[in-house]
């Protein structure tokens, strides 16, 4: 047997099939894909189609001769996005797939581009490229014969690329799987493409050549597709300094802001992996303590582990003080607790603790003043935490949520409503560049704040975790979790979000008791799911409220949501303000749509993947519940969810705001 590897969509497809129809050569396939079996017998094939790495291989013995075809880069990943989309992942994004195949994050996508042609062109016997093969197909397949034995040709068997796309072939029409003619001339439409030399020209972004580029301009160049006026990246003289204010990460809880820099943290960890030299970032814990990349920079979620154990450490008094409140909130009933905190807030220990901390961080600040002052960007992730560093000269990018502060002060405490506005007056003053996590939070902040110039705001969207965030449709899990919580089982809406005014729950819950009032037949549930926020009085002791079939389930852990949010039949999420809203997006890619308020960000971010309400309009609310009752309804609205929601990556998110660091940089 011979190995015949490549790249995925590399010509591998083409190259069996002209051996098959002019050769009479069968071939087998080895992979490592679950989808669909290895043939029990492929080593006893002439030929084995892969795309692994030589490692991978089994059996990996040197001595087995290999061709490997090659593929410019770019039209192989140009490809690859679109393979994955009109076959392996239907719903989802062909700029985002692009994005992934790009970057190969964790070594995916058979290790990326340039790992998989460095390594297969230094152990194949015979190099083929695929503009050669596309050209004279009979001439490239006679190479093999040095390493194996071919009959002659029969050429006029030679079929060519149109006959393969608009037929049923013996590979890529997924002849094994398919019995339906007609299926498998669809498959093999979307499996053959175009089989031309430089599509890419009308499928890549500036920004994407340039990121290609970066990543993979070395393997081009070597590969002989480089060589003339082609943007090769030139490298900054130095790394890029950047430093990330971090301290919400030492806050006990996962609100949205954690879970925003928790994830941009992660995804730029994948881009710090692979351009070391470009990016040396680090990360401010406040009380003037920096912590350096090459202490602390470790790839994927375990960063935030590593700076729990630091906090730990590090910050014992005011780590445990944060939990002590935060679990008091939790237990006490609203009555106690409020009237408690507002005790505390008002008494002159507070003051005396604040001020004292206020005094020792300064002076922390002031002796490591030349330490803030190297870095070429620093960036905060909430205006609020703007204090932190107010006093450091450098050059600032703010990341703004959202204005409810200005907006809804009502659904703040007056302390949040002055820091925030402390934090924008900040902004100003230094002459920050913003990050706005929507085009919405952009629009409200040109409004309210006519001073800040409309090109010193980007905007760079939130997204969810795809690969957490997934349909779940298993009825053990679902029955695991139900019993977890306490919840019937029962159709449901689902509602989740801190409990606090501008969620309007108590508009959801009445818009439900209407709904049952008038399907007494009808066994349905309301499971509000979240931790217990500010100013929840209302909802808790009103008495114009009924509890009837509606259940508070207090904290969910991140593993139980992907099943409440797949098994739900909507997100009730009507608010009376998002600056973006985390919880439609991860609904929404676990297939459930979502019933949201018709204001601010939700109408840009959701689109047609949900239903607009008033959230002041208990009827209007009640009809969009009514009319996802409805199944057809709902499976259509479902597709459209997990679409949407595919157009939103962390990845993406990463990619952006390191671009927004150097444009920021390169412009100051």
């Amino acid at each position: 047997m011979i190995w015949l590897a490549s790249f995925p969509r590399s010509g591998n497809t083409f190259f069996r099939n002209v051996l098959f129809e002019v050769y009479g050569i069968k071939s087998s396939t080895f992979h490592h894909e679950t989808t669909y079996p290895v043939d029990e017998d492929y080593d006893q094939y002439e030929v084995v189609k892969t795309h692994l790495l030589p490692h991978q291989l089994e059996p990996n013995d040197p001595s087995i001769k290999s061709v490997y075809l090659v593929r410019d880069g770019r039209d192989a990943l140009v490809s690859i996005a679109h393979h994955r989309q009109d076959l392996i992942a239907p719903l989802s994004d062909f700029e985002i797939n692009l994005l992934e195949a790009i970057v190969a994050p964790k070594g995916s996508h058979f290790g990326g581009w340039s790992e998989n042609v460095r390594h297969w062109t230094e152990k194949a016997d015979i190099v083929i490229c695929f503009q050669d093969l596309i050209e004279d197909p009979i001439r490239e397949i006679e190479k093999l014969r040095s390493i194996i034995d071919l009959p002659q040709p029969q050429i006029d068997k030679l079929p060519t690329f149109d006959q393969l796309k608009n037929g049923t072939p013996e590979y890529g029409s997924a002849k094994k799987y398919i019995d339906d003619k007609e299926v498998r001339k669809q498959h093999s439409s979307k499996s053959f493409r175009k089989g031309k030399v430089g599509g890419w020209k009308d499928e890549m972004t500036t920004e994407m050549q340039k990121l290609f580029w970066e990543v993979h301009g070395d393997m081009m160049v070597e590969r002989g597709y480089g060589k003339q006026n082609q943007p090769l990246n030139i490298p900054h003289r130095k790394p890029y300094k950047i430093l990330i204010e971090s301290t919400k990460l030492l806050m006990p809880g996962n609100d949205g802001v954690k879970r925003y820099l928790i994830e941009l943290l992660n995804g730029i960890a994948i881009f710090q992996e692979l351009f070391p030299e470009k990016w040396e970032i680090d990360f401010y814990m406040g009380g003037g303590k920096i912590i350096k990349q090459n202490d602390l920079w470790v790839i994927g979620k375990r960063i935030i582990a590593h700076i729990e154990e630091e906090n730990k450490r590090t910050r014992p008094y005011e780590n445990n003080l944060l939990s002590f409140k935060e679990r008091l909130q939790q237990i006490l009933p609203s009555v106690i607790y409020t009237p408690l905190s507002s005790v505390y807030r008002m008494s002159p220990i507070r003051y005396i603790l604040k001020k004292y901390k206020e005094s020792y961080t300064k002076i922390l600040l002031d002796e490591q003043k030349d330490n803030f002052e190297e870095y070429d960007l620093i960036h905060i992730p909430l205006p609020q935490n703007f204090h932190f560093l107010k006093d450091v000269k450098s050059q600032f990018l703010v990341t703004v949520h959202d204005l409810t502060h200005k907006l809804f002060p009502e659904f703040h405490t007056a302390d949040n409503v002055k820091l925030s506005e402390e934090g924008m007056q900040e902004i100003i003053r230094k002459q920050a560049d913003i990050l706005a996590i929507s085009e919405s939070t952009k629009n409200d902040l040109l409004t309210q704040y006519p001073v800040i110039s409309n090109q010193s705001v980007s905007v760079i969207h939130e997204a969810c975790d795809l690969s957490h965030f997934r349909p779940i449709l298993n009825d053990e899990l679902k029955s695991n979790v139900l019993q977890k919580y306490d919840l019937p089982d029962v159709p449901y809406f689902l509602s989740l979000s801190t409990v606090e005014p501008r969620k309007n729950l108590i508009n959801t819950i009445r818009a439900f008791e209407k709904m049952l009032s008038e399907n007494e037949n009808q066994s349905i549930a309301l499971f509000i799911c979240g931790k217990k926020g500010w100013k929840t009085e209302e909802l808790f002791t009103s008495k114009s409220l009924s509890t009837k079939n509606v259940y508070f389930t207090g904290f969910v852990d991140e593993t139980d949501l992907p099943i409440l949010y797949s098994n739900a039949l909507a997100l009730c999420y009507v608010s009376i303000y998002e600056g973006f809203g985390l919880p439609p997006i991860e609904a929404m890619a676990c297939g459930t749509a979502v019933i949201y308020g018709d204001n601010s960000s939700m109408p840009e971010v959701i689109s047609d993947a949900g239903i607009a309400a008033d959230p002041y309009d208990i009827n209007d609310i009640k009809h969009k519940m009514e009319h996802l009752l409805n199944e057809d309804i709902r499976k259509e609205m479902n597709l459209k969810a997990i679409q949407r929601a595919h157009k939103f990556s962390w990845l993406k998110t990463a990619w952006e705001t390191l671009n927004l660091f150097e444009q920021c940089i390169q412009r100051k």
